[in-house]
């Protein structure tokens, strides 16, 4: 059916508002911050939609876009697009408020035909929450802020005083923390990438849609808490996810990660889980590969070690924390396409495969990445609702010139 694909990245900041680092600098941190959102939850979903809206149109109207009903053309955008003000929204059945709306525009509009939207990620705890329903747990929720917020002010104490050695302890003892509210969370949260086909609703693999689950937390993937009422490092996690019989879907809406649509198979992962190889940990048979492998994130490279295309795949990420490409980590500046955005928060990379990775150790056994033939348009979004929903800006959307289709994976 698709002769050529495009990738389309919404390189838009999803961070919080972040007011302080907290720990070495030289490792992963903490960060204290606020999330920046409208209330209600509703209108805040709304109002996300309509931001998505405005870039996806600006991607639509630009000259770069090939409207080719032969090009697949894949909008990507950033982990923690869709959170709101406590972090994550307080009720499950908001996702499915956000799938209806968001289909609404893009899968009963025909000017989306030939378009795939993997729609960052969604935040929602398990459940519900009331506040106030049960006092025993919105006590252990504000005994466990009150201690996060003590290490944190010890901590910010010992890097303005110059007490290193406190600082150390102070650091260790955060980190030995936040395991400890990890492994025994308060509240279960799911961080979702959403995945839909515009256009139809006559989809044959997916009508509705399908989503990815995240499976590791990092620890900056919530604030240590300033305020009650919004969901901390020290209270959330995610669920386990069952992977021992591999990572291909067999539902739309299971928490794995490898599926195919539109005849493509492709292989999405949410951040951290990239980092740790999720997918080629756990793929079965482990010489199972993709076509196209997109990683969405707030933080995040390409890993190479992590890459599961085939030969002539490609690997696409947005991300939504920094712009500043990486140098100690792999593919090399030469083996792919960086795009960093003006506001130094976001960008966007494509990578090529030549030769694909062996066996599901990432030790060994590395895929061997080149760099894609294609050129990045840059658009600037201008949107007045943005400050409102994002901390630092509208962002910028970015257009990679056409590239051929990767050839069927044998198999599959």
């Amino acid at each position: 059916m698709y002769e050529r694909v495009q990738f389309i990245g919404y390189a838009i900041p999803s961070t919080p508002l972040i007011l302080a680092d907290i720990g070495d600098p030289n490792s992963p941190g903490f960060i204290e911050g606020r999330y920046i959102g409208i209330e209600p939850a509703g209108d805040d979903i709304n109002a996300r939609i309509e931001l998505t809206m405005n870039a996806i149109q600006a991607a639509a109207k630009s000259d770069a876009v090939d409207s080719s009903p032969t090009t697949l053309k894949i909008f990507v955008m950033p982990e923690f697009t869709f959170r709101g003000t406590r972090g994550a929204y307080d009720a499950e059945i908001y996702f499915d408020a956000f799938r209806a709306r968001f289909m609404e525009c893009v899968v009963d509009n025909k000017d989306y035909e030939g378009w795939l939207f993997v729609v960052g990620t969604f935040v929602n705890i398990m459940g519900d929450y009331v506040r106030g329903v049960d006092p025993k747990r919105d006590r252990r929720a504000r005994v466990r802020e009150d201690l996060a917020m003590a290490l944190a002010n010890a901590w910010q104490y010992c890097n303005k005083n110059d007490d290193p050695e406190l600082a150390t302890i102070v650091n260790d003892t955060l980190r030995t923390y936040t395991k400890y509210c990890h492994d025994h969370p308060i509240y279960e949260v799911a961080d979702r990438s959403y995945v839909v086909a515009g256009g139809r609703r006559d989809d044959a693999d997916y009508p509705e849609g399908l989503s990815i689950e995240k499976k590791f937390i990092s620890n900056e993937d919530f604030v240590l808490n300033l305020h009650s009422n919004a969901f901390a490092e020290e209270q959330a996690a995610y669920p386990d996810i069952d992977e021992k019989n591999g990572e291909d879907k067999q539902q739309a809406f299971d928490d794995l990660s490898i599926f195919t649509i539109r005849g493509i198979k492709f292989g999405v992962e949410v951040c951290l889980d990239h980092y740790k190889a999720r997918i080629r940990r756990n793929r079965q048979p482990n010489t199972n590969l993709v076509q196209i492998q997109i990683i969405p994130s707030c933080g995040m490279q390409i890993v190479d070690s992590s890459v599961v295309a085939g030969p002539e795949g490609y690997v696409f990420n947005c991300d939504g924390q920094y712009d500043e490409f990486d140098l100690t980590s792999n593919p090399g500046a030469g083996a792919s396409i960086w795009t960093g955005t003006d506001s130094n928060r976001a960008h966007t990379q494509l990578t090529k495969v030549g030769k694909p990775c062996s066996g599901n150790d990432p030790t060994c056994d590395q895929p061997n990445l080149i760099m894609p033939d294609a050129t990045v348009t840059k658009i600037t979004i201008e949107d007045d609702s943005a400050p409102k929903l994002f901390a630092y800006g509208a962002g910028e959307v970015h257009i990679y010139s056409w590239l051929k289709i990767p050839p069927p994976i044998a198999g599959a």
